[in-house]
């Protein structure tokens, strides 16, 4: 393995106004989290709940970005994208930090189970 191992699988960038932290915060465990994290904005008219729980969040901002290798994404809250908005450095600054964790996660699914145990 390089010093320097190369990302050969696409990773998409999402801003996004709720993350299922936040959203477990606001109205407890509950199903529609998991659901509300995944979806970008959503008007009042499409529906009221996660409408609602996006602005709730955007009013009680948390500074907050990752990333999940399950879809190979990196999570940018909009309160961050907000707070960077004319700031090219300090985005790919959170850009850069989230995708060492993804190319991490890819470096250790290379390396044979019984070694890791």
């Amino acid at each position: 393995m390089s010093a320097n191992p190369v990302m050969k699988q696409n990773a998409s960038i999402v801003v996004r106004s709720l993350d299922e932290q936040t959203c477990k915060q606001l109205i407890g465990e509950n199903a529609l989290c998991g659901i509300t994290a995944n979806l970008p904005n959503v008007s009042k008219e499409d529906n009221l709940m996660i409408w609602a729980l996006q602005v709730a969040a955007a009013q009680t901002p948390d500074l907050n970005a990752y990333a999940t290798s399950a879809n190979n994404r990196i999570v940018i809250n909009g309160a961050l994208y907000d707070a960077l908005v004319n700031n090219i450095e300090g985005k790919s600054c959170v850009i850069a930090h989230e995708l060492a964790p993804l190319n991490s996660w890819r470096m250790l699914a290379l390396i044979p189970r019984a070694v890791l145990m």
